[in-house]
């Protein structure tokens, strides 16, 4: 075990010096947030979602007073001091104010839900338009550094690790797999000479033995 072992880390550690000077490492998170661009457009985003939301906020308010009025409305049309004629009368406006109401709802939940796409989507644009100047960049300077490859060392490293990576990079996989089943065979002859044969089970069941017609010895008595 110890010589398959070591045989893949010299196949591993063989191609190492190779590629020590050929990868690059970038905090991808680090620029984004850094960028002239992304500051300048957030800043935007956060402008617009605060006029979206102290607009809600009057929307809200403007509700709130309506549900007031309604039920008020509704006081005075089950009040039975008021006359029957005013009663009706009270009821009809409340109809119209529940209607109001429901609407003023549905305006509010289609401005909240229309605002939120926008801002989602806008982030999103903002995120891929960087992300793709941030590779052409990466890739660019790596060009210029001779580089085969590009690590992401930030967060975002564990979604997206490798920022760019040249076409003449080297893959030793099948290299290594090659190593490891070379030394597997070689070690395979000389496990089959000192592990102990198994017999194979017998695929009848063995007969009984033959009756002697002896009665089965007794048990010996203990003491």
């Amino acid at each position: 075990m110890k010589k398959i072992l070591l045989s893949a880390l010299l196949a591993v550690a063989s191609v190492l010096p190779m590629h020590a000077q050929s990868i690059l490492v970038v905090d991808v998170s680090g620029v984004f947030n850094n960028l002239i661009e992304v500051k300048a457009e957030i800043n935007k985003m956060n402008s617009t979602a605060d006029t979206y939301r102290n607009y809600l906020n009057s929307q809200g308010q403007a509700l709130l007073d309506m549900q007031n009025k309604a039920t008020a409305l509704q006081t005075q049309a089950e009040n039975p001091a008021n006359l029957p004629e005013s009663r009706d009368a009270y009821r009809a406006q409340l109809t119209t104010a529940n209607a109001d109401v429901e609407k003023k709802k549905q305006e509010i939940q289609s401005f909240y839900t229309q605002s939120n796409n926008l801002i989602q989507t806008n982030q999103q644009t903002l995120v891929q338009t960087q992300l793709d100047k941030i590779k052409a960049a990466v890739a660019e300077i790596a060009a210029k550094k001779k580089a085969t490859l590009v690590l992401n060392s930030s967060a975002l490293g564990m979604l997206a690790p490798v920022v760019y990576s040249d076409k003449g990079t080297m893959d030793v996989t099948d290299e290594v797999l090659k190593t490891l089943n070379d030394a597997a065979t070689a070690a395979a002859p000389a496990a089959a000479t000192t592990a102990a044969p198994v017999a194979a089970p017998s695929m009848t069941p063995a007969k009984p033995a033959a009756s002697t017609g002896m009665a089965p010895a007794k048990p010996a008595a203990t003491k």
